[in-house]
């Protein structure tokens, strides 16, 4: 556990020196985009419909209501032949 963190120290103190550095605004705007996002939740970025389409898939998976992929690829080897 010490060591991985001593390496997140280390891995920041690098970027804060290479961010000091740094005269490039492009470059800087990446980094803070990069470091929002992380904190971001995908889910709020998503629309209604998504959430809503989401939701529906994950409790037909809850009610046992799905298909294998060999299932699926069964079916669609049959329809190719037609």
């Amino acid at each position: 556990m010490f060591k991985e963190s001593s390496k997140v120290a280390e891995l920041k103190s690098t970027i804060h020196s290479l961010v000091d550095e740094s005269k490039s605004v492009s470059v800087l705007k990446k980094i803070e985009k990069e470091l929002k996002a992380e904190k971001e939740d995908w889910w709020d970025e998503l629309t209604p419909t998504q959430k809503r389409s989401i939701k529906k898939g994950l409790k037909q998976i809850d009610e046992g209501k799905t298909v294998t992929h060999a299932e699926i690829k069964k079916t669609f080897a049959t329809l190719r032949k037609k």
